[in-house]
């Protein structure tokens, strides 16, 4: 009910009223007086209505507009958030589509996206190779276990493994390749993401390193029989004329044995074959080392003298390959100037006192074998290094030392000093002035 109708039905019944109580002359003026109330109550009831009103449309007009500014902010981050995925979406389809390495994408035994690097490399166009089953273009032999690793990641399963595999080129051609794989999702299902990368060049690399490692092989084994036939002629000698004739072909002996150690160039192969395995591009700077200090060796096996700067060449590489070899248990520091590098020193020299420190000194990570080499003002060349001796003791023949000191005595120099203090082992070499 209305408050105009609760007036009417008020005033209806003080009319009703009047006429039970009052005379009927005053009845009217009563009824006149109720009316006007009732219509000034209205009235009265209508403005406080009004302003009401007025207050709550003015309230929701400003809740309107904070939501119009509210649709606005949300609608404008949406639209930046809509050109930072594009972007996004653009950039990463541009690194997938310039990456050098092949990339693609299976789901469900097919080939749901491949980027050109794998098209170039497979030699098939992007239409030939989309939604067809990727076991076609997988060589037969590898199909078993690219069916398991398919079927565990169509299941869930999130690995990651890198696996060797041979894929079939378009005109038939095997290409071997390295796939390192893991499971993704695509388009709400699980999906492998695969990185496919030519091998082939690695392969010859390996090959190429086989055949190195069987050269190596025969060259050691050559030189040992050699070694062999020169130490039965040498003991044939019994004169002075053919002692002093012996102790130069002894001394050549031992310079030959030394250079082509059997031990080191075991050590070396072993190193060699297990990088070959673990880190193939590590494994080929070791082979080109390792041919290095074997270069050194035949091309100047016949010099009696060699500069020091084409010594240290050859020591860079010779530490190089102990470096790999040790892992951290030796350090090997040399300091020498310009000048002291034009002068001259037995070739191989450097490497007999190494390998010397090496084989009479224990070493380890936390109390590495130190090797300090420097040149003193008198154009002495130091070799110095802690002493650390082992606990098994080695019985020292003195055949590396001996070597280098019976080289200087047939040149006629100043012959070379070997001391050791509690500390330290001290090699002290006469370096030779140029006669050019």
């Amino acid at each position: 009910m209305t408050i105009h109708s609760l007036v009417f039905v008020f005033i209806f019944l003080v009319g009703q009223y009047a006429q039970d109580k009052y005379p009927v002359a005053h009845q009217d003026m009563i009824r006149m007086i109720f009316l006007y109330s009732g219509a000034l109550f209205v009235g009265l009831f209508a403005a406080y209505n009004r302003d009401r009103m007025d207050r709550e449309n003015t309230r929701i007009r400003e809740n309107l507009d904070e939501m119009n500014r509210d649709l606005q902010a949300a609608n404008h981050d949406l639209l930046e958030n809509e050109r930072d995925l594009k972007n996004s979406e653009e950039k990463y389809r541009t690194l997938i589509e310039k990456a050098v390495d092949g990339i693609i994408i299976t789901q469900k035994g097919l080939l749901k996206f491949v980027n050109s690097s794998f098209c170039k490399m497979i030699r098939y166009d992007q239409e030939e190779l989309n939604e067809q089953p990727y076991l076609r273009f997988v060589h037969p032999e590898d199909h078993q276990m690219m069916i398991d690793y398919h079927n565990r990641r169509m299941k869930g399963e999130d690995f990651q493994v890198i696996y060797r595999s041979t894929i079939i080129r378009k005109d038939g051609s095997p290409l071997p390749v390295e796939l390192n794989t893991r499971t993704s999702d695509y388009n709400g299902e699980p999906a492998a993401f695969i990185i496919v990368r030519d091998i082939s060049e690695r392969i010859r690399n390996e090959e190429d390193l086989r055949q190195a490692t069987a050269s190596l092989e025969e060259l050691n084994r050559s030189l040992e029989h050699r070694i062999r036939e020169s130490s039965e002629k040498l003991t044939e000698a019994n004169t002075q004329l053919i002692r002093l004739q012996k102790e130069n072909l002894q001394s050549q002996f031992e310079v030959l044995r030394q250079q082509v150690n059997p031990h080191f160039l075991f050590n070396s192969l072993n190193v060699l074959t297990s990088l070959i395995k673990l880190e193939p591009d590590l494994a080929e700077k070791y082979t080109e080392h390792l041919s290095k200090v074997y270069r050194y060796v035949l091309e100047n096996k016949e010099h009696d003298l060699v500069r020091l700067e084409v010594e240290l060449d050859f020591i860079d590489a010779y530490i190089f390959l102990l470096n790999i070899r040790f892992m951290g248990k030796i350090m090997i520091t040399i300091s020498v100037n310009e000048k002291s590098r034009n002068l001259l020193i037995l070739p191989l020299a450097l490497q007999l006192l190494i390998e010397n420190a090496i084989k009479h000194n224990a070493m380890s990570k936390r109390n590495p074998l130190k090797i300090n080499i420097y040149v003193d003002e008198n154009r002495i060349l130091h070799v110095e290094n802690n002493l650390q001796e082992r606990e098994s003791y080695i019985a020292s023949t003195g055949v590396g030392l001996k070597n280098i000191e019976h080289r200087y005595r047939l040149l006629e120099k100043p012959l070379p000093v070997f001391y050791k203090s509690e500390s330290i082992f001290v090699a002290e070499i006469p370096l030779i002035a140029s006669s050019n």
